[in-house]
């Protein structure tokens, strides 16, 4: 998994990771399905930029946090996480 962030702005409250192998899609799929997590996924209105940041199969999968998000749900995302993504590793 590499987590790609804006050098300027490392506070940033959105997250896009990209998985090396792995269709976004099917990450974000889980992520809705059995955790009830809302992330976007893919090209994110962006396509040519994928090449450059080396997510172009697929795009990303694209995390934020706002100020409705309980301190408890950004930890229910975070233990989905490392739930999922081991097993396509």
């Amino acid at each position: 998994v590499r987590v790609l962030r804006e050098p300027s702005h490392p506070a940033a409250s959105v997250v896009s990771m990209v998985f090396d192998g792995v269709d976004p899609t099917v990450i974000g799929a889980i992520l809705d399905s059995e955790y009830g997590i809302c992330v976007r996924t893919g090209y994110l209105c962006a396509a040519r930029i994928h090449s450059a940041i080396g997510s172009s199969s697929g795009g990303v999968l694209r995390m934020s946090v706002g100020p409705f998000n309980t301190p408890s749900e950004v930890e229910t995302a975070i233990a989905a996480m490392r739930e999922i993504v081991p097993s396509f590793v």
